[in-house]
């Protein structure tokens, strides 16, 4: 089951006669939005990003992740759950992200929008602490348009800085 796929079965757990009249008035909307998403070309970009982290490099597991960054034991959870999120939110496998990989091409591979909140509550429903993304984001933005920009392991101290806020509180 594809991103989209879960995305729209999460939207329907009460099949109401509102809610198949909603989908029916947004089903030419999104079908817009895809027609145009694959013309564009990013549909063919995103399967060949896709398709180069998950088969043309070797996994990674959850400890060489940690290892190579020098991550501490009291970091590691919040990592380890930024990575699941973002690997969720582009639908490849978890083991498929790195830490090298760009904020920019994650975020770019996130369909129909990117999307930090999404990425901040499942952070936040996985560890069950607070994020708080008005933080997270206030960090993140400016640096999306740096020359050189932020990757996996940057968000992820992101992430930790502000859940340590938080925490201090």
């Amino acid at each position: 089951m594809t991103a989209r796929e879960r995305y729209f079965e999460e939207l329907r757990p009460n099949r109401g006669w509102v809610t198949i009249l909603i989908e029916v008035l947004l089903y030419p909307f999104w079908l817009l939005l895809v027609v145009s998403h694959e013309a564009s070309g990013e549909g063919r970009w995103y399967r060949r990003q896709a398709e180069m982290m998950v088969n043309e490099r070797p996994r990674m597991s959850d400890e060489e992740f940690l290892r190579g960054e020098g991550v501490a034991a009291e970091d590691a959870p919040i990592w380890l759950a930024v990575r699941r999120a973002l690997a969720k939110s582009v639908d490849v496998p978890t083991t498929s992200i790195y830490a090298s990989d760009r904020m920019n091409d994650l975020m770019r591979m996130q369909f129909p929008m990117a999307d930090v909140l999404e990425i901040c509550f499942r952070v936040e429903r996985e560890l069950a602490r607070k994020v708080p993304f008005a933080a997270v984001q206030k960090e993140l933005l400016p640096r999306l348009r740096d020359p050189e920009p932020p990757e996996v392991r940057h968000f992820a101290q992101m992430v930790v800085r502000a859940v340590r806020r938080v925490n201090l509180r």
